[in-house]
């Protein structure tokens, strides 16, 4: 979730402790006794007015996973990439001369 309200416009981290905004939603997810996919709007909004009903979607697992594209990140292309460089590297030892 952290991740997503930079995402916003504007960012709610630059306006409020991002944490403590999670911090109030998860336990206002655990004081219901449900996930946090499961809250309603208006939980998200109670911990700050920028939550709009488009945060769920960083509960979408693989769409996290796949978001980071960066050297050493998770996403598939990522992760095929540095398979890729690795094998490179290990054919580099076992054939120095090339």
């Amino acid at each position: 979730m952290v991740s997503w309200t930079r995402s916003c416009s504007p960012p709610i981290w630059r306006t409020t402790s991002s944490a403590k905004e999670c911090r109030s939603v998860k336990e206002s997810a655990e004081d219901q006794g449900c996930s946090l996919e499961d809250l309603s709007d208006e939980a998200f909004r109670a911990a700050h007015a920028g939550f709009e009903p488009d945060v769920r979607r960083v509960f979408d697992w693989e769409a996290s996973v796949e978001a980071r594209t960066t050297t050493g990140g998770t996403a598939r292309a990522a992760v095929e990439a540095q398979l890729r460089e690795a094998r490179r590297e290990l054919e580099d030892r076992e054939n120095p001369e090339g």
